[in-house]
């Protein structure tokens, strides 16, 4: 990603978007039962220190923010949406 975003400075931007464990029917569909989903869930949430899983939309908007004209000076960048967790 950093070295696209040097080949094409000028003409188009590269930026990353990480996101953590989020709220999805993906995420849901990791456990065989509806027990071990809600188990799998708090262990998600004993790493993120934000303490809870991201909405869907928290996500959606970071992803937004790096499409649009206010991100404009950002490229080559990695966008760590994960409520702190790769920061620990």
């Amino acid at each position: 990603m950093r070295t696209w975003a040097a080949e094409f400075k000028g003409r188009i931007r590269f930026n990353t978007l990480s996101a953590g464990p989020t709220e999805t029917p993906m995420l849901n569909g990791l456990a065989p039962t509806p027990e071990a989903s809600e188990a799998m869930k708090r262990m998600f949430e004993s790493l993120v220190p934000l303490g809870r899983i991201a909405r869907p939309e928290e996500v959606a908007t970071s992803a937004v923010y790096l499409a649009s004209d206010d991100s404009s000076y950002v490229t080559g960048s990695d966008l760590s949406n994960d409520g702190g967790a790769s920061q620990v």
